[in-house]
């Protein structure tokens, strides 16, 4: 047997190990107890600049706390690696961790340029490098985009997404008042996972015509919408979207088929199928016919979803390869800002 095969089978059959850097609250409300849950991973570390919230995180946990170290490079292996460090604060951790054999998930967002995303996923194999798009494994997504493959109502016309309020919600983070750190507002940290969803489900292969209108005000999105044609195996659709920090823009995509209409709750797992005179026909939001539903369902599944594309070297939905256009999507938008 090759020296490659058997490190195959020792990765197959192994309990993964994993370090966490940065511990805010996406890590200490979800990933931990999720990580925590599993039988095939063990969480090795935790470290964090603010290295008095990672010790209060790592005994709440009963788990170990490192002092972030100076030198990086003397950071324990792992196998994997979570980066949820400020988006702004991650090229260090990237400089170091390329020369590992670790794989790595980094918690979105993950570039603000196409050319960034494509760099990034230059530095580690497809399989061992995911993005925290979780929601792609949310049961309602799972079922829609087996509609659009199969074309259960016909060729996909449209979709429409809204998202935002005019309420701001920070969720406790401390560099959201720095746009660098940040990287952006409500497009890059908050829209962007419905507009991934949208090219997601819908099998987007390319954009190729924008008008877009994006408010920017000291760095940070605040506002932005407009249409996006885009392409997937079966032709042309368009995304229409807004998002917003300045209104009310709604909640929710909204798929319109040649024969039907279907909308998805942001908010809530719930799928309505309705006709095209708003009619509702059918609501699907039981349990039994729909999994996962709930937050921690989807983000394990997510993470056994990447588990596997580590063990088998093989990249699926979990890959940061399979978002690009995400990214080119985001740049574009970002592009037309006024107001900067």
């Amino acid at each position: 047997m090759s020296s490659y095969g058997r490190a195959a089978n020792r990765i197959q059959d192994k309990k993964l190990t994993v370090g966490i850097i940065g511990v805010g609250d996406v890590v200490y409300k979800s990933h931990l107890p999720t990580l925590l849950a599993m039988n095939d991973v063990f969480v090795a570390w935790v470290t964090d600049r603010d290295h008095d919230r990672a010790e209060q995180v790592a005994r709440s946990y009963r788990i170990e706390s490192l002092r972030l170290p100076d030198q990086l490079v003397t950071l324990p292996f792992t196998d994997i690696v979570l980066l949820a460090a400020p988006y702004g604060t991650r090229s260090p951790y990237y400089e170091v961790l390329q020369h590992r054999n670790s794989a790595l998930y980094v918690e979105k967002p993950i570039a603000r340029s196409a050319d960034e995303h494509r760099h990034l996923c230059s530095l580690f194999s497809p399989p061992r490098l995911a993005i925290g798009f979780q929601r792609r494994s949310l049961g309602p997504v799972v079922l829609l985009k087996n509609l659009v493959n199969e074309s259960v109502f016909g060729h996909l016309n449209r979709i429409e997404f809204r998202h935002g309020s005019s309420a701001i919600v920070t969720s406790g983070k401390s560099f959201v008042s720095d746009a660098k750190l940040a990287g952006g507002g409500v497009l890059f940290e908050h829209g962007i996972h419905g507009l991934d969803l949208a090219l997601y489900i819908a099998g987007a292969k390319s954009a190729h015509s924008y008008h877009v209108n994006t408010i920017i005000d000291k760095g940070f999105d605040v506002h932005a919408e407009g249409q996006v044609a885009l392409m997937n195996s079966f032709g042309q659709f368009i995304l229409d979207f807004k998002i917003s920090w300045l209104t009310e823009p709604g909640e929710g995509l909204t798929f319109i088929f040649e024969h039907a209409v279907v909308t998805m709750s942001m908010a809530e797992p719930r799928i309505l199928l309705k006709s095209h005179d708003g009619r509702v026909l059918l609501s699907l939001t039981d349990s039994s016919t729909i999994y996962p539903l709930t937050g921690f369902q989807t983000l394990w599944e997510y993470w056994r979803s990447f588990l596997a594309a580590v063990r088998s070297e093989t990249a699926n939905h979990t890959s940061a390869s399979t978002s690009l256009l995400t990214t080119e999507l985001i740049e574009q938008i970002c592009a037309q800002g006024a107001g900067e």
